[in-house]
């Protein structure tokens, strides 16, 4: 099931399946370039941040990113680190 990084699960293993680049400005598309988040990427939500933020985490580092860039990436559960074989999995 797909959700956005602002509202999945805290430690969860996740998959980035879309970014939606309308709800995005050129710099924060950029942004999003400049840390290597693209359609495919293995990262966690670590934190919630005061005004909606989240901090995220991709291999070993974490990002700060704002509700708005978080609310345009979109997420699935990885398969891989839940013990899925991807027959009968949803993505």
């Amino acid at each position: 099931m797909t959700t956005t990084v602002t509202t999945a699960d805290l430690q969860v293993p996740l998959r980035i399946s879309s970014i939606n680049h309308a709800r995005l400005s050129c710099q924060e598309r950029r942004r999003l370039a400049e840390l290597g988040l693209r359609p495919g990427c293995k990262m966690q939500v670590t934190q919630k941040t005061a005004g909606g933020g989240r901090i995220i985490k991709v291999s070993t580092m974490r990002y700060a990113v704002d509700c708005q860039l978080a609310g345009a990436v979109n997420v699935v559960a990885d398969c891989a680190h839940n013990g899925c074989d991807l027959r009968g999995c949803n993505l």
